[in-house]
C-alpha cells in the first residue's frame, strides 16, 4: 500500500504477461503527458519559443551565431571558449550552458 502513497502507477508482480505491460505503460504514458502539457502550461511564453541561434558575448558586443553553422567548440588553455563556424571563429571569456 506505501507504493501508491508514493504515486505509483502501477504494481506488477511476477510473472507478469505482456498486455498487462502495455496496459501499465500506457498509463505511464498518459500521466507524463498530462505532466508535461501541465508544466508547459505554467512556463512564460518567452521560455516556448525555441531559437536557433546561440548569443555570445565578446570583448564589448554580443554576437548572433546560427547554432547550425557551428563547426565545433573548443576551450583554450586560458580558459577561453572558441566556437568555430562557417563564417569564422568566435571568442569568449563566458562559459556555454
Amino acid at each position: 500500500m506505501e507504493a501508491f502513497e508514493l504515486d505509483t502507477v502501477d504494481y506488477l508482480l511476477k510473472p507478469f504477461d505482456r498486455p498487462r505491460l502495455r496496459k501499465t505503460m500506457a498509463r505511464v504514458r498518459e500521466r507524463m503527458a498530462a505532466r508535461a502539457a501541465m508544466i508547459n502550461r505554467k512556463k512564460p511564453r518567452c521560455f516556448l519559443i525555441k531559437t536557433p541561434k546561440l548569443f555570445i558575448q565578446t570583448k564589448g558586443e554580443i554576437r548572433v551565431i546560427n547554432i547550425s553553422d557551428i563547426i565545433f567548440v573548443e576551450t583554450s588553455p586560458d580558459k577561453r571558449t572558441i566556437i568555430h563556424t562557417v563564417k569564422g571563429v568566435c571568442q569568449s571569456r563566458k562559459w556555454i550552458s
